[in-house]
């Protein structure tokens, strides 16, 4: 399983992380973003614990959004 161990702002309602999955060999990513003070994920891979604690202290999940059969 992928795991991220940060995320960055891009914007004020907008946050980014990535892991590289050596199965592919390429790097996959997905967002975040804030909502109506709610958090929407785009095709969310795994945060480790820390990053996932302090995201979830900014605001509250509130949907997630699938692309495609890759994830």
């Amino acid at each position: 399983m992928l795991i991220s161990n940060d995320f960055s702002w891009v914007t004020p309602q907008l946050l980014f992380w990535q892991a590289y999955d050596s199965k592919c060999r390429t790097e996959v990513s997905c967002c975040a973003h804030v909502v109506d003070g709610c958090l929407v994920f785009v095709d969310p891979i795994e945060l480790a614990d820390p990053a996932e604690k302090e995201l979830l202290t900014l605001a509250r999940p509130l949907a997630v959004i699938i692309t495609n059969g890759n994830h």
